[in-house]
């Protein structure tokens, strides 16, 4: 669990290394995660950006999840390793969070 303020932090670091790589106003960022404490920050992260995600679903078959994230235009996704996106559909820029929001 974490304290109202490390998810805040998380947050606020989160959005601010997206707004680093460029995404501002109606970008898109893809996201494909399990779920567990990275998945809020990143969608509010991405919010706080100004941005809009994208749900990608690891499931789907390759060809899809590709279409997707070139659809995405900057081509940045956040996922994690449980997802296996990153293996089927690697031709995007993974963005990092670290975990306990100290990112």
């Amino acid at each position: 669990a974490w304290s109202w303020a490390q998810l805040c932090r998380a947050n606020h670091a989160f959005a601010h290394g997206l707004i680093g790589r460029g995404v501002g106003p109606g970008d898109r960022v893809g996201i494909a995660m399990t779920k567990g404490l990275e998945m809020p920050v990143a969608i509010h992260g991405i919010w706080m950006a100004g941005a809009a995600f994208v749900p990608l679903d690891p499931s789907a078959p390759a060809s899809r999840i590709a279409g997707l994230i070139d659809d995405l235009g900057k081509r940045l996704s956040k996922d994690d390793e449980d997802s296996g996106l990153r293996s089927r559909a690697g031709r995007y820029a993974r963005v990092g969070m670290a975990v306990g929001g100290t990112a």
